[in-house]
């Protein structure tokens, strides 16, 4: 997803990335934007639904930009997901 603006305008190297807006400026053209869901279920016929809205909301709080916000190593152990395998 988007790298959110606070976060880009606060990285120690936003001037190598980032233009004043807090948009992407370097390596835009290479991104490629799969959905995280489409990615997990390609070529996949054993995850259902529910576990891959699982799957994905721990992924997504694993690598959120802001540290702030993103859950620990703890949290993730702590997680449904884990807990249920």
């Amino acid at each position: 997803g988007k790298v959110p603006k606070a976060v880009a305008l606060n990285s120690k190297r936003r001037e190598d990335f980032f233009d004043g807006k807090g948009r992407l400026v370097k390596y835009r053209n290479k991104l490629n934007e799969t959905a995280l869901e489409e990615l997990i279920q390609t070529d996949r016929d054993d995850i259902s639904e529910e576990e891959l809205k699982i799957i994905c909301d721990l992924i997504r709080k694993m690598l959120a930009f802001d540290p702030h916000i993103r859950i620990t190593a703890e949290d993730c152990l702590n997680n449904v997901w884990f807990r249920e395998v």
